[in-house]
């Protein structure tokens, strides 16, 4: 196929930073396409990507651009890691356990692992902070309280029918999909 934006549909040469601020595909399959993308899949997987329906990862150039379908959970894992210097660990939804007789049980772990060098998320992070501050996700970033330094990116499908916002802070790490059910 061809792959076009709304924000480029002339394809015009971005830099990485301005593909990532302004969210422009194209700008995504052009450097896919002089990576190896055996690579890019497996850092994805250092992040704890994976597919929701248990499948491995597509690898195509395409696949930058969201053709994996992926759950929000492992989304926010993965800005989580980005957010940590590069250390993504593995997500743990119970707090605490407490039996019948009151005594506490120990709760599962995270297991926690260096995806990549911290001077490549930095990076990331840098960009992605641009998002918030002077790209897709300036409204969102200026309604947020208190106020802290953020990474954000948002996607969208052809014709809006799924929408993301994907972010964290050092703190914390959330994301929103809206996505449609029908075909």
């Amino acid at each position: 196929g061809n792959p076009k934006n709304d924000a480029n549909e002339g394809g015009a040469n971005n830099s990485e930073l301005e593909a990532t601020i302004g969210s422009i595909n194209t700008g995504y399959i052009g450097m896919a396409k002089k990576l190896d993308l055996c690579g890019i899949r497996q850092t994805a997987e250092a992040f704890g990507m994976h597919r929701a329906d248990g499948d491995p990862l597509l690898q195509n150039a395409a696949s930058v651009i969201g053709t994996n379908e992926i759950a929000p959970l492992s989304m926010a894992v993965a800005f989580a890691g980005i957010a940590n210097k590069g250390v993504a660990c593995t997500p743990v939804v119970i707090d605490r356990i407490v039996a019948a007789d009151g005594s506490e049980l120990p709760a599962p772990k995270s297991q926690c692992t260096q995806a990549v060098d911290p001077a490549v998320t930095a990076g990331m992070a840098y960009a992605m902070r641009r998002v918030m501050t002077n790209g897709t996700a300036v409204q969102s970033y200026r309604d947020t309280a208190p106020r802290v330094p953020m990474i954000g990116k948002t996607g969208t499908t052809d014709g809006n029918k799924d929408t993301w916002m994907s972010g964290a802070s050092t703190k914390v790490a959330t994301v929103v999909a809206v996505v449609s059910l029908t075909g």
